[in-house]
């Protein structure tokens, strides 16, 4: 947007961090949930408690910040121009909510330019993944606590379906 102020042209504005935008799922979603066949066992929730733990990732780390009844708080820790996997979660609700950096929360339908402290809530149900412009932080706060509660429609990184195959994921004890 240009414009400007007592005759000064003003400088373009940068992005900035709109009210949280709602995703809901599609008969898109739907159908390209629908052609997953997973077994059921991945999907089951084996009641692990990351907390203290950092996991890598192909796109950088995750780190369980809380746990709560019902509800837990992760932290997303992006490298430049990486992402997560195109998935969708059948059981829980999730809050992206941008901490440092820039990135693209896509569906397939639409895109979204999050800064920090843009929000996105997505849907159960809700195809989608995260692009970092930049090195970026991401705090996810999801209304469930089972992490394998993850349909995976594509992936860059060769992952398959369930929370991780193996060879990606390695945690760490945080002080």
């Amino acid at each position: 947007c240009a414009g400007t102020f007592a005759g000064r042209s003003a400088k373009p504005a940068l992005p900035t961090a709109d009210p949280v935008i709602v995703l809901t799922p599609s008969a898109e979603d739907e159908k390209a949930l629908a052609k997953i066949n997973v077994d059921p066992e991945l999907l089951a929730d084996d009641g692990a408690d990351y907390r203290g733990r950092i996991i890598e990732k192909p796109w950088g780390s995750e780190r369980e910040l809380f746990r709560g009844e019902g509800f837990c708080v992760w932290q997303l820790t992006f490298r430049a121009r990486a992402e997560t996997s195109m998935h969708a979660h059948q059981q829980k609700d999730t809050m992206l909510i941008a901490s440092e950096g820039e990135v693209i929360v896509e569906t397939l339908r639409t895109k979204h330019h999050l800064v920090p402290g843009g929000a996105c809530l997505i849907g159960r149900g809700t195809v989608h993944k995260t692009f970092a412009l930049s090195a970026a932080v991401v705090v996810e706060v999801e209304s469930g606590t089972n992490r394998h509660d993850l349909l995976r429609l594509s992936d860059r990184y060769g992952r398959g379906q369930g929370y991780e195959t193996q060879g990606f994921t390695r945690a760490e004890q945080v002080g």
